[in-house]
């Protein structure tokens, strides 16, 4: 609604509310509104007017947040996923004729977060002198396998020779230990885990786990 003021001609039309007819044209901000607000400032609603935010003097890589129970956005640091890996490598050659699922030594991991999910995996090559036998490869949680066995040596196999394999399982985390398992079809067969004093060649077993 225009209205004379001290000389200075009619003040623009501007707009209260889009409710109330002719009356104005809307309030424009964009770089023509003035506003008491300090820089780099927002503002939100109370549920009866507006209120300043005001941006934090060092942000830090603050984000704004809302929580919940909260009345008012704030500042706060940014949330994340939380990330553990751990990496180890069979440093020797493990050698095995048990008829059971025996942990090959060094390849142990103990879980860290209770929450989340973790993404356990192993790879590495395993060989026998023996043919006619079947030797499965496991990754286990807290002593139970998970996953399914590779296995080479069945039949009339040629003797000898080292047999590649990877495995990846997908479990909920625990604060718990995960292995790398070995199993031979009979206790006078023998499976031979290959190692080495460098990391990158031999087995190696890892855990990722993410909350």
């Amino acid at each position: 609604m225009p209205f004379g003021g001290g000389g200075g001609g009619d003040l623009p039309n501007h707009e209260h509310s889009p409710a109330v007819p002719l009356d104005g044209g809307p309030l424009d901000m964009n770089n023509v509104t003035g506003g008491s607000l300090n820089q780099g400032s927002i503002t939100f609603s109370d549920g009866a007017a507006l209120q300043e935010l005001i941006k934090p003097a060092v942000p830090a890589g603050e984000v704004l947040t809302f929580a919940p129970a909260a009345t008012a956005p704030s500042w706060g640091s940014a949330g994340g996923a939380t990330v553990a890996v751990q990496t180890v490598w069979n440093s020797a050659t493990f050698t095995t004729t048990a008829g059971s699922p025996t942990n090959v030594t060094s390849m142990t991991l103990t879980g860290t977060l209770a929450i989340g999910n973790t993404i356990v995996t192993g790879c590495g090559s395993v060989s026998s002198p023996f043919g006619g036998h079947v030797m499965q490869m496991y990754l286990a949680a807290a002593g139970s396998q998970m996953g399914v066995g590779n296995y080479e040596k069945s039949g009339t196999d040629p003797l000898g020779g080292y047999c590649q394999w990877g495995m990846t399982v997908f479990v909920s985390s625990a604060i718990q230990t995960y292995t790398y398992q070995i199993l031979t079809s009979n206790s006078i067969s023998e499976a031979r885990v290959q190692g080495a004093a460098a990391q990158s060649v031999g087995c190696n077993l890892q855990i990722m786990e993410i909350a």
